[in-house]
């Protein structure tokens, strides 16, 4: 069975805290990020289409799966 990054690093005589803000998630990250996606691009979709400059085919190939209809 294979390691987690933090044991594997716990294991080479890391310390483990050290990684928490790099791999970990905050809240006050993710807003922040939120927040400049949609000033830059205008919303989630604007990002997609605009900054990842992806295609409406390979747009509607993540949606078909990766998005499951609500029930």
């Amino acid at each position: 069975m294979a390691l987690q990054t933090s044991d594997a690093f716990a294991a080479a005589a890391g310390d483990p805290d050290l990684l928490r803000p790099a791999l970990g998630v905050e809240a006050q990250y993710l807003e922040a990020a939120f927040e400049e996606m949609e000033s830059r691009f205008g919303s989630i979709e604007g990002y997609f289409e605009k900054g990842l400059e992806l295609s409406d085919e390979t747009l509607d190939a993540l949606r078909a799966g990766l998005v499951r209809p609500a029930d």
